[in-house]
């Protein structure tokens, strides 16, 4: 007997409207949000734990030569609890050494890569940050290692926007791409962390394309920017892998800016590897200097020596208001 249209219809309705069991993937989005964050953190944690080094080499389009040329490089290294990065400034090997490590914060300079290095400043209390005059070192480290996470500056970290507004993912939609199965989540809303300048322009809205077998890195992104001077303009990105023992490693990425006045590109190549970099690199005494004395906290005893004291002095108070009594 064939069940009449209606009362198919009817059934196909409530099977739609019904909430799904345990285990059961209800949608595309609830599948990114269920899974994309904890594969991120597991990423993040594998990369904050590996010791690493590597060149940061930029180029710009030229249009005339049609054809990238060198924009200048950086240098950056990792090992736990320390990071350090370096500007060169130029290719004479001049600019500024950034470095920080589990105890203090460094800040140094030279005129040319002959030249001695200059302590410029020094943060010997992390308790409330890193404060360096130019730029924080784990920060930046942190941005390049986690560009796969970063749409546009370290304050846009994807992990930390999913997970503040959740409700500013839109549409995610499956998408094959050379043979591979891809991800491509819409963001209606961006919310970042804080609020900032927008001088550097901040992103609106957008979309990324993510691969699920990469603990969901982004290949893709495109995102709409506001500048504070009310422009508005698109980035775009184009993000490369390499893998080595199953863990993916970023090789270059191509970024693409269109704003009402222009438009530009810029390439990006990362040559990260893991290596054992020396801690003495790290530490002020690497380059020279002294290493600095710091302010230690007072040891349990001389607290405890200090409570009792106090104690004491209390007990005798009492008793003697109370033989006064």
């Amino acid at each position: 007997m064939r069940m009449p249209n209606i009362t198919k219809n009817l059934v196909l309705l409530w099977l739609a409207s019904a909430p799904l069991p345990d285990g059961v993937v209800s949608g595309h989005r609830d599948l990114f949000l269920r899974e994309a964050p904890p594969k991120w953190e597991i990423f993040v944690n594998k990369t904050a734990k590996k010791n690493l080094q590597g060149l940061i080499k930029m180029y710009a389009y030229d249009k005339a030569k049609k054809a990238f040329t060198p924009d200048g490089e950086m240098v950056i290294k990792q090992r736990e609890r320390c990071a350090l990065f370096l500007d060169p400034g130029d290719s004479k090997g001049r600019g500024i050494l950034d470095v920080k490590n589990g105890e203090y914060g460094f800040t140094l300079r030279r005129a040319n890569a002959d030249a001695p290095w200059i302590l410029i400043s020094t943060d010997l209390n992390l308790s409330d940050g890193l404060s360096l005059p130019h730029y924080d070192p784990d920060e930046l480290v942190g941005m390049y290692i986690n560009c796969p996470l970063t749409i546009w500056h370290f304050e846009d970290f994807l992990p930390k926007v999913v997970r503040d507004n959740p409700t500013g993912v839109g549409t995610v939609s499956p998408v094959t791409k050379n043979g591979e199965k891809l991800y491509r989540v819409e963001f209606t809303d961006w919310v970042t962390e804080k609020p900032r300048e927008l001088r550097a322009g901040v992103p609106i809205n957008g979309w990324i394309l993510v691969d699920p077998q990469r603990y969901w890195l982004m290949r893709e992104c495109g995102f709409h920017l506001r500048w504070h001077d009310g422009r508005k303009g698109l980035a775009e990105r184009e993000l490369h892998y390499t893998d080595r023992d199953g863990f993916p490693f970023l090789t270059h990425s191509v970024l693409k800016l269109h704003w009402p006045d222009g438009e530009g590109q810029v390439k990006i190549e990362f040559s990260l590897e893991e290596v054992d970099v020396p801690e003495r690199e790290f530490y002020l005494s690497g380059y020279g200097f002294p290493e600095p004395q710091l302010a230690r906290g007072l040891s349990w005893w001389l607290y405890a020596g200090i409570i009792g004291i106090a104690l004491i002095g209390l007990s005798l108070f009492v008793r003697r208001r109370w033989s006064r009594a």
